[in-house]
């Protein structure tokens, strides 16, 4: 009888574990390209063509989730972001990161110095606060010229590409003149070289201890985190538990779901009547939220649990003991570090 309700809670483990990897393993990291600080000698309008022509460049790459240019400045209004959708600074990077809601963000400035242009940006994980890395485009001449090119010399530099992303160029050709004695070629349009695979920054393993009163990982246990997969397993009182949970950030503070349960081991007993099948497994789902990611990190949830032996309630003649419940509140409080 044991055997069978611990078979059900492995497939059940089982099952959730392979629709969370799927879904973490489709989802793209989030960025958001803020406008361009325009110093002496560049007007807004000129910051503004190279936000968007950076933007667009980013977007070919297909390595991000690219948030509208729109939808930014939309968000930040609606949070009274006070330093408007531009930033020169780590600091107002990362919080307006957090206002978007987004992984990366890239900010920085346009400048000129007589016929000397300069693009000069930064890749910020607004998780850790840390500039990933900085690129400078410089072009001495026009600026039409400047315009035409700093987006993606800067964007190669920066994401560290092997060939410069380039915008879609279509020729229109002229009207043949009237009449027409030869057809008139019509070129065809130029089609950018598709640039080279390019792993998101960030993205890695956390393991570590985790201590409390948890069906998750116990009063004592260990978790594993695979992207937004956690995997838990540890020791109550009681018996073993464990479980899995899906985090709606892969890092950093996250309200996650779970599924987690332990096995009560009984007593052994000499009575004739007792036929040794006294361990008892028990599952929950649970919903809470965490504080902290990589280093320290703080848990709390509650959740709902039922008694998965089949005989749970019955009316057997030898079994002196109050009916178990079918359903149990619980939670889940535990304190971690994670490496």
């Amino acid at each position: 009888m044991f055997m069978k309700s611990a078979s059900r809670t492995v497939l059940v483990l089982v099952a959730v574990f392979s629709m969370a990897l799927s879904a973490s393993a489709q989802q793209k990291p989030g960025i958001a390209v803020l406008t361009f600080d325009p110093t002496e000698g560049i007007t807004d309008g000129e910051a503004r063509f190279l936000t968007d022509r950076f933007s667009s460049l980013l977007q070919q790459t297909g390595k991000f989730d690219v948030l509208a240019r729109s939808r930014i400045n939309e968000l930040l209004q609606m949070a009274n972001f006070t330093r408007t959708e531009r930033c020169s600074a780590t600091d107002c990077a990362i919080e307006a990161g957090k206002i978007l809601s987004v992984r990366f963000v890239v900010f920085g400035t346009v400048g000129r110095m007589a016929e000397l242009y300069s693009l000069n940006t930064s890749l910020v994980d607004v998780e850790t606060g840390r500039i990933l890395r900085s690129a400078i485009a410089d072009h001495k001449g026009s600026m039409t010229d400047f315009a035409d090119l700093a987006a993606g010399r800067n964007l190669k530099e920066l994401l560290g590409l092997q060939e410069e992303p380039q915008a879609s160029t279509i020729v229109v050709p002229r009207p043949a003149p009237a009449p027409a004695t030869t057809p008139t070629h019509v070129p065809r349009p130029v089609v950018p070289t598709p640039p080279p695979a390019l792993e998101p920054p960030g993205v890695g393993v956390l393991f570590g201890p985790r201590a409390g009163l948890s069906m998750y990982t116990g009063m004592i246990g260990l978790e594993l985190q695979i992207h937004h997969l956690g995997i838990g397993v540890g020791a109550l009182p009681v018996g073993p538990c464990g479980g899995v949970k899906l985090y709606f950030s892969d890092k950093g503070d996250s309200a996650f779901l779970g599924l987690s349960g332990f096995v009560l081991m009984g007593e052994e007993s000499d009575d004739p009547r007792d036929d040794g099948e006294d361990a008892t497994s028990y599952m929950g789902f649970i919903a809470g939220y965490r504080w902290g990611g990589r280093g320290w990190s703080f848990s709390l949830g509650a959740g709902l649990g039922v008694n998965m032996r089949d005989d749970a309630g019955d009316d057997d003649p030898y079994d002196d003991s109050d009916d178990a419940s079918p359903v149990f509140p619980f939670g889940d409080i535990s304190v971690g570090y994670m490496f």
